[in-house]
């Protein structure tokens, strides 16, 4: 065999390695690649979730534990508080109700008055400030037809478990 005819089937032989080897395994190699990326950002993708979920667990459970603590109050400590709120108001026909509630209320308070429309929307405006604890849940106004007295009938929860 002469070198040019050695050279042929080595350069054939090369071509057929290359073609038949080398490149699948390169198209594999590539694909495995892009495989194990695909896995990795699924993989950062759901640690990122969980660490989410497990924040807002912590989150949770460290908001419940500071609601059990705030909780401590009881039905009566919740009267007085409301109480304060109305005293110095001439309203007369006073309903109150307070009532244990479901979390994360700690009581249902449940006011019933009548008065002069000032006098009703001062203590209103008393009982859905920020600082007085409550949460609004109904609030109804009605004009008496026998004079000109308001009837407010007034529902709130607790917020935040504290008065």
């Amino acid at each position: 065999m002469n070198a040019a005819r050695l050279t042929l089937v080595l350069l054939f032989l090369a071509a057929a390695v290359y073609l038949g080897v080398t490149r699948p395994a390169t198209q594999a190699l590539m694909a495995a690649t892009e495989e194990h990326r695909q896995a990795r950002d699924a993989h950062a993708a759901r640690e990122s979730h969980l660490a989410r979920i497990e924040r807002r667990e912590r989150e949770q459970a460290r908001a419940l534990t500071l609601l059990a603590g705030a909780c401590s109050h009881t039905l009566p400590a919740v009267r007085r508080h409301v109480l304060e709120r109305l005293s110095g108001l001439p309203l007369s026909d006073l309903h109150l109700e307070i009532t244990t509630a479901p979390a994360p209320a700690f009581a249902e308070v449940k006011v019933g008055v009548q008065g002069d429309f000032s006098n009703v929307v001062a203590l209103s405006s008393q009982l859905a400030r920020p600082d007085a604890g409550l949460a609004l849940k109904n609030v109804a106004f009605a004009r008496d037809e026998r004079d000109e007295r308001v009837k407010l009938a007034l529902t709130a929860n607790t917020v935040g478990g504290r008065p």
